[in-house]
């Protein structure tokens, strides 16, 4: 599992922004920012929200935190590959488009998205 700083550091490099574009952003400075990107000291509340909206992910995804509803299954959370997500509408209507694909269409989407993943994270330079 990921620290938040290492977290923070890899959403900011994916987007291919410096650290003072960010701590400018935030209202704070390029030090403190690099202090939490490498885990010597985590943001107060009110950072680590507007960090959470700079980026547009939750405090759940930067803090690792797993949430499970309180009714759930317990044997079902055991289960390996279980996992909690909270879809963006957008993310929902794409799902139930590829819901909708036949089996063999659904394995051309994977692999495509696997390829495309892997591109992504080795850009030629």
């Amino acid at each position: 599992m990921k620290k938040f700083g290492d977290l923070l550091r890899d959403l900011r490099e994916s987007r291919d922004l410096q650290q003072t574009t960010v701590a400018n952003a935030l209202h704070i400075s390029n030090k403190l920012l690099s202090s939490y990107e490498r885990n010597i000291s985590y943001p107060p509340l009110d950072t680590l929200a507007a960090i959470c909206e700079y980026y547009n992910v939750s405090a759940d995804f930067l803090l690792q935190i797993e949430i499970k509803p309180a009714d759930e299954n317990i044997e079902q959370r055991d289960q390996p590959g279980y996992n909690i997500v909270a879809l963006t509408p957008e993310q929902k209507r794409v799902l139930s488009y590829y819901e909708r694909l036949s089996d063999e269409h659904k394995e051309a989407v994977r692999g495509l998205m696997i390829l495309l993943y892997k591109d992504q994270q080795n850009p030629i330079k």
